[in-house]
């Protein structure tokens, strides 16, 4: 299972009004394709005041390629999330959970973490295990979340040296992890 990490360094609320588009192709990058979703792919949204979007492909509905319906799945989820202190996640449509939560539980079960870094290793010269995170920082990530995934033992790996949308990213490492499991059957 991929599991894709964005940690926006802006709050939700910053989100859908001035870095929606960001948010948008990062949700479409992580969890769509020509012809459906991505089932092997989690993707969760992480912002600044510690609300949580976590989307799950098998039980997702309603996601569409298009910004406004995407927007009103994010809204409702957002606008869930910071209504209340939330015990756990809540699913807010069908497929999209919202909750509040630490940058670190996240971290947490077990899976092999990478995070982009420009300082990293190729991604072409890694194996890339079965099953995985890889967390993007947008705009980058801050000291104290280096600090957290190397307590996790997280590796630095580089995707591109000229992109940093996480959009773009995904769909890089989506690609070249796509042709290595087909050249590997």
């Amino acid at each position: 299972m991929r599991e894709f990490i964005v940690k926006f360094n802006f709050s939700s609320d910053e989100a859908l009004k001035n870095f929606f588009p960001t948010v948008s192709s990062s949700i479409s990058a992580a969890l769509l394709i020509s012809h459906g979703l991505r089932f092997d792919t989690k993707l969760t949204l992480f912002f600044s005041d510690q609300i949580f979007l976590r989307f799950e492909p098998r039980r997702l509905r309603y996601l569409r390629p298009d910004e406004q319906s995407t927007f009103g799945i994010v809204k409702r989820a957002i606008l869930i999330a910071s209504r209340r202190d939330l015990p756990r996640a809540k699913e807010s449509t069908p497929g999209v959970f919202a909750g509040k939560g630490s940058f670190a539980d996240f971290l947490k079960g077990g899976l092999k973490i990478m995070y982009y870094d420009l300082k990293g290793a190729d991604l072409r010269s890694i194996l890339i295990p079965r099953d995985f995170k890889l967390v993007i920082g947008y705009p980058s990530l801050l000291d104290e979340d280096l600090s957290l995934l190397s307590k996790y033992g997280a590796k630095p790996v580089r995707i591109s040296v000229s992109y940093r949308n996480p959009a773009s990213l995904i769909v890089l490492f989506n690609n070249y992890y796509d042709r290595t499991l087909l050249e590997k059957r």
